[in-house]
Order: C-alpha cells, then sequence, then structure tokens
C-alpha cells in the first residue's frame, strides 16, 4: 500500500482512553489501507477483504468502547450503542452492495471517513470527561 495521508489523527481526537484512542488511530491506519488499495486499483476482492478486516476492527473497538463507558456509568450509553448499531448496519449494506457490484468502493470510504471523524469529534468527545474524571480510567483488553 502507498503511504497515505488520507486521515491523520490530531492529538485533540482522545478521549483521555490509551486503549481507546490506540484503537482510534488503528482505524485511521485501516482507512488509510483502503484509500491506498483503491488509489492503486486493487481489485474488487482486495477491496472487500479491507472492507472485512474494517468491519472486524471496528466491532472490536465498538465492544471495548461500550465497556469503558459502562465501567465510567457514561449517561448516553444507549444512545451511543444505537449510533454504533446504525454504522454496523450501514457498513453491512455496503459490504454486500460491493460484493455484487452495485457499489464503488470509494463511496464506502467517504463514509467511513465522514462518519468516524464526526463521531470521534462529537459522540465520543461527551464520554472524554468522564473517562478523564474516573481515578483508575478502565481499559479493555488491547486490541
Amino acid at each position: 500500500m502507498p503511504d497515505s495521508e488520507y486521515m491523520i489523527w490530531k492529538d485533540s481526537y482522545s478521549v483521555g482512553s490509551l486503549v481507546l484512542d490506540r484503537q482510534h488511530r488503528r482505524l485511521f491506519d485501516l482507512l488509510n489501507d483502503l484509500h491506498g488499495a483503491i488509489e492503486l486499483g486493487v481489485d474488487r476482492e482486495q477491496l472487500q477483504n479491507l472492507l472485512r478486516m474494517l468491519e472486524r476492527y471496528s466491532l472490536i473497538h465498538f465492544e471495548d468502547e461500550e465497556q469503558v463507558m459502562a465501567a465510567v456509568k457514561y449517561p448516553q450509553l444507549t444512545a451511543h450503542r444505537a449510533d454504533h448499531l446504525a454504522f454496523k448496519l450501514k457498513v453491512a449494506r455496503f459490504r454486500d452492495q460491493l460484493l455484487k457490484g452495485e457499489l464503488d468502493a470509494a463511496v464506502v470510504l467517504d463514509f467511513m471517513k465522514e462518519w468516524l471523524l464526526e463521531h470521534i469529534l462529537k459522540a465520543d468527545q461527551k464520554f472524554a470527561p468522564f473517562i478523564i474524571a474516573a481515578e483508575d480510567a478502565p481499559s479493555p483488553p488491547a486490541g
């Protein structure tokens, strides 16, 4: 993959948890990999594999993030879970459409970039103070 700078992590994206921040950075890396593959014009099978990796890692991250929110008693956990579920369903639809050749991978990439930035900058930042305020910020298993 080319050294792509499609998604660039900024310290201002931090939610106060080293594990969650590391996972967010990994999601950026996976999106950069997908972007690089699109730029190189790789075949649909390779794009689907990258999308599956991104989808699987997102599920791990969402589970870990929700565990942290529960541990710090974040009052908006239910709404946050609903955001995660909506993302999962949308990505599953995209995967199916991509498999059938009904969708351009760049559309998926743009959606994921926009969703991830919006989610980290708005929804995730709302629970950051709860993590920071916790004496011992809970950390899920490294993933």
